[in-house]
């Protein structure tokens, strides 16, 4: 049960940076890989559709052949990348858990089946995190198409105008904030799906919705005080420090919350 004394910030992040020291370079080196292999497997994709372009303009059909290779490629691309993202979680797991072999952690998310379980648990949540984006921020996308559709149509008076326009965004970052704050809720889906393999993925995410209830603003807090942190990171070398330090800390939130 998560309570107030566990999530002391300060005893958070300083078990955290001692955790992480000495596994620096392998969580950085994880998190490049993720990077890496997307942007790989990015240029290989626009390189098929560049070269199905160069056929059709010889004449030469490969509609059917294109698309079945592009689909192929970005189901690939979505399952590394969907292995990489929960076997980075499991491999934090494990670090703060002090468990051994933490790489067989992160490995086994990439054996074929994990992987595509991977990959639908990672869907599944960006279906759940779309349906809420849609319920905050349709009300504001209609007030400000609203606005614009009746100004181009010079049926709005200055006055009206300004004042449905700084509404509509006022809506917007309004919506902004609910949106992020409901989502919280799944924070630790990822950590209680990684660590524990029997967990189907919308077990994991009601169980995540479940046991932060009531704690959704101390978690917003703890990451509010990382934004120093992560501004920091505009200058690219602090990256290499904020990244693994941000990521042990997130996971020894979800650890402690889980107790």
């Amino acid at each position: 049960m998560l309570t107030g004394d566990v999530m002391k910030n300060k005893t958070i992040k300083a078990e955290s940076k001692t955790l992480i020291s000495g596994n620096r370079g392998k969580a950085l080196l994880i998190v490049l890989f993720g990077i890496l292999f997307c942007a790989f497997m990015t240029a290989i994709i626009f390189g098929a559709i560049l070269i199905s372009r160069i056929f059709k303009d010889f004449g030469i059909a490969v509609t059917i052949a294109s698309a079945a290779i592009l689909i192929f490629l970005s189901l690939i691309t979505l399952c590394v990348y969907s292995s990489a993202a929960i076997g980075e979680k499991a491999w934090y797991c494990g670090l703060t858990g002090n468990k051994r072999n933490c790489a067989r952690r992160l490995f086994f998310w990439f054996r074929p089946k994990n992987a595509f379980r991977a990959l639908w648990f990672n869907v599944l949540l960006f279906l759940i995190k779309t349906m809420w984006a849609i319920v905050f921020f349709l009300p504001s996308i209609i007030v400000l198409w609203s606005v614009y559709y009746l100004s181009a149509s010079g049926g709005l008076e200055l006055y009206l105008f300004i004042s449905l326009a700084v509404g509509g965004v006022l809506l917007a970052v309004s919506g902004l904030v609910f949106y992020l704050i409901a989502t919280e809720r799944y924070f630790i889906a990822g950590y209680l799906f990684s660590s524990d393999p029997r967990l189907s993925a919308m077990t994991a995410i009601r169980q995540s919705k479940n046991l932060l209830d009531g704690h959704i603003f101390e978690i917003v807090r703890f990451k509010l005080s990382f934004i120093p942190w992560i501004l920091s990171c505009i200058f690219i070398a602090p990256a290499f420090y904020v990244i693994p330090y941000y990521k042990e800390s997130c996971c020894m939130v979800a650890k402690k919350i889980t107790l």
